[in-house]
């Protein structure tokens, strides 16, 4: 690091303290009650009962139908006919995240933020429903096979994040005229109806029905629904709270929340300015603060790179079963990101985020010596292929792939690398863009040959 950058880099450091201390002694705090006894991720416990608790035109915050009616606008089904007065929303309703119904029109919500898809799980929602009011639900229509049910009486609704999941559960498929049905297997189907939960319940096996189907997410429906709300009970002091408190852990969700008090992060990215290794200037910092926290950023922001979402594609290594046991060191962890930045020598490398592309084919986000890679990895049921090498792309792309082995068992893949000490830096930056076009084009090139 040049002298003059040097300085620079502690200037601002101090600059950037100084601005925080004073908007800590302005009172200025970033407590949420919510995410502070809960994971802002958290589906269940957090999201579901919270948005179910504002729908409930009996929950406590007495303001009837309100929400309800808010929501139901958000997601254009305010013309649908629910009967407002009559109708009632279950949380966990056998499984079901939210279950919303007059008596004789239902709504599914599936609420999807990072946990997988179970087997049949939809459509087996969709049976139970079915099932349980076969007296007003008309079974009657066939359609190419599948028992399609009539959009005025049933929805499946499916939110998500950010909308650039996959746009329909596992093993479902959506029509032309925005129906989704079972696309597995018939066994599979049946195996799903003799489950624990689920016999007894559909007496006479799943059948194979299309409903109609809506995709919301928490970016766009679920964040303007909210602002709705808060705006419509704005002189309603905690009501009012309650709903800024929890569009907070929404925008976490959405990755777009920035604190009331400027964090080191922020700042730093807001004006460009590159993170640099701290071992090349460990010799230079005597404050153990600004190695604590600097290299606390530069870790936050690794793993935030491996935790990303990215279009259409799965993110199989949360659960590193899925990886196998073996390969375990290969799969990043705050631990690794934060020792990767550490001054020590015999930095932790060698660690990465596995993608899911088609049966034969890993993305692979992994950091090594010195730069990040972008890369493919063979695999058979999440077990990665150790030794044969995987196919390369000819020249598709112009793309210049590499054969790389790691320490671990011999691993063979393709990429190609970046240099990341300015990716990290600078979340604008151009190397870091140019490794993700490559990176689709690799997908695409891979997707096709594989059609």
């Amino acid at each position: 690091m040049e002298e003059k950058e040097y300085k620079d880099f502690f200037s601002k450091y101090e600059e950037f303290k100084n601005i925080q201390t004073e908007q800590k002694n302005d009172g200025k705090n970033d407590f949420n009650i919510l995410t502070s006894v809960l994971k802002y991720s958290d589906e269940v416990r957090l999201h579901s009962r919270m948005i179910g608790k504002l729908l409930d035109i009996d929950g406590k915050h007495y303001r009837g139908e309100l929400f309800l009616k808010l929501f139901l606008e958000t997601i254009d089904l305010h013309e649908w006919g629910l009967k407002l007065s009559e109708t009632t929303v279950s949380i966990g309703y056998i499984d079901i995240d939210l279950y919303i119904t007059d008596g004789e029109k239902h709504i599914i919500i599936e609420n999807k933020i990072w946990a997988k898809d179970q087997p049949c799980q939809v459509t087996k929602y969709i049976n139970i429903i079915v099932e349980e009011n076969k007296e007003s639900i008309d079974v009657s229509e066939e359609d190419d096979g599948y028992i399609k049910l009539k959009e005025e009486q049933l929805i499946v609704i499916y939110l998500t994040p950010r909308g650039r999941e996959k746009p329909v559960p596992e093993d479902h498929s959506k029509d032309k005229d925005g129906y989704i049905y079972f696309s597995g297997k018939d066994e599979k189907l049946q195996r799903c109806s003799k489950k624990s939960r689920t016999d007894g319940l559909v007496k006479d096996g799943f059948k194979n029905y299309k409903a109609k189907y809506k995709k919301i997410t928490y970016k766009d429906e679920i964040f303007k629904w909210l602002v709705k709300s808060q705006k419509a009970v704005e002189n309603i002091t905690n009501l009012h709270e309650a709903l800024r408190q929890y569009i907070d852990a929404v925008k976490m969700v959405n990755k777009t929340y920035k604190g009331r008090v400027l964090q080191l992060k922020d700042y730093w990215i807001e004006h460009k300015y590159p993170i640099r290794p701290l071992f090349i200037i460990k010799e230079k910092i005597e404050d153990k603060t600004i190695i604590k926290e600097i290299s606390g950023l530069q870790s936050d922001l690794l793993y935030e790179l491996f935790s990303q979402d990215i279009d259409g594609l799965e993110h199989v290594n949360t659960e590193v079963k899925e990886i196998s046991k073996k390969q375990k060191k290969l799969v990043y962890a705050k631990r690794k990101c934060k020792a990767f930045f550490g001054i020590a020598k015999g930095r932790k490398r060698d660690f990465g985020s596995f993608y899911y592309i088609n049966k034969n084919d890993l993305l692979l986000i992994f950091v090594g010596v010195s730069h990040i890679h972008f890369g493919i990895v063979g695999h058979a049921n999440y077990k990665l292929d150790m030794h044969d090498v995987v196919h390369q792309p000819k020249d598709a792309y112009g793309l210049e792939l590499i054969n790389r082995k790691t320490g671990f068992g011999g691993l063979r893949w393709h990429s190609k690398g970046y240099p990341n000490m300015e990716v990290l830096g600078d979340y604008d930056n151009s190397a870091f863009k140019k490794g993700l076009d490559d990176l689709i084009a690799i997908i695409d090139y891979n997707n096709k040959k594989n059609e």
